[in-house]
């Protein structure tokens, strides 16, 4: 899930990776202010991306708090809480970009997909969570490019120095995150949230 499949041919990956690199940069070079793009929530400073990003983290892990896993995100949000970052700039976050949400051919890339999480924030938080290494096959982000060649490609595209500490902490926050979307996941189907009625719960 989330990577891509490393049956495609050589060149194809190559192409969608390059691609996937070029539309995050476009994407973060947009100027929201002219995009008509404030009703996304624009932030009142540099260092509300991280907050608010934060707040709903732990709004999400408070309601899943029956599960004694939860302590690992716990200790997750502590650490995140405990290394505040701070944002360089403000851009449009896709929110969910990575391998897995985009329609491709052999020329590359076609479209994105699911924007319903798109909001305004720091850019290290798109590249942080396309370089987890929940979507990752073997060292390759996404499946698509070796790490560190990644961030060089981003920085190429984008003129922007990419901050190792944000990104970690995005990465970080990504991870938690996850963690707390599949615990929601075993919960609807322990409480039988997600059975329709064709289906059979033993």
């Amino acid at each position: 899930m989330g990577a891509f499949p490393a049956a495609e041919p050589e060149a194809t990956r190559a192409k969608v990776a390059d691609d996937f690199v070029s539309e995050l940069a476009r994407l973060q070079s947009l100027d929201y202010r002219e995009c008509g793009l404030e009703l996304l929530g624009a932030p009142k400073n540099l260092e509300q991306p991280r907050a608010s990003r934060l707040r709903i983290g732990a709004k999400s892990t408070n309601a899943i708090a029956w599960a004694s896993t939860i302590r690992s995100s716990d200790a997750a949000f502590a650490w995140l809480k405990a290394n505040p970052v701070v944002a360089d700039r403000i851009v449009v976050v896709h929110g969910d970009y990575r391998s897995g949400n985009y329609l491709y051919d052999e020329n590359g890339i076609i479209a994105m997909l699911d924007w319903e999480m798109a909001h305004l924030g720091d850019p290290m938080e798109d590249l942080g969570w396309a370089s987890m290494m929940f979507w990752g096959r073997e060292e390759l982000a996404g499946g698509l490019i070796e790490r560190e060649a990644f961030y060089r490609l981003y920085e190429q595209k984008t003129g922007h120095h990419v901050d190792r500490e944000r990104l970690f902490f995005y990465q970080v926050l990504g991870n938690a995150k996850m963690a707390v979307i599949c615990l929601t996941g075993i919960r609807d189907f322990v409480e039988r949230r997600n059975v329709g009625r064709g289906d059979a719960v033993p």
